[in-house]
């Protein structure tokens, strides 16, 4: 009966040692799910912040691209017209 008993607590104190052990390991598992599902978020963000950045030179540049071939023309233009002017007089 004694032994029984002692076989009874000594596995019920297995099984509580296994059941930590198991808990540990579920709970580590799943904090590196978490950090893991936590990078993939921060990487998506500073893609989308890097994308973004990028865009938004492009559009700059068009925008100067345009404004910068406008005024060449411009400069152009008036040279021309002070050539033909020059040749006139």
């Amino acid at each position: 009966m004694r032994e029984k008993e002692q076989f009874k607590n000594l596995s019920r104190q297995n099984d509580a040692i296994f059941a930590d052990q198991i808990a540990k390991s579920v709970s580590s598992i799943e904090q590196q799910e978490r950090n893991q599902r936590l990078a993939k978020k921060k990487e998506k963000q500073e893609y989308l912040i890097e994308l973004n950045a990028q865009v938004k030179t492009e559009k700059q540049r068009k925008k100067y691209n345009i404004l910068m071939t406008e005024h060449e023309r411009r400069v152009h233009d008036k040279t021309i017209k002070a050539y033909e002017t020059f040749g006139t007089e």
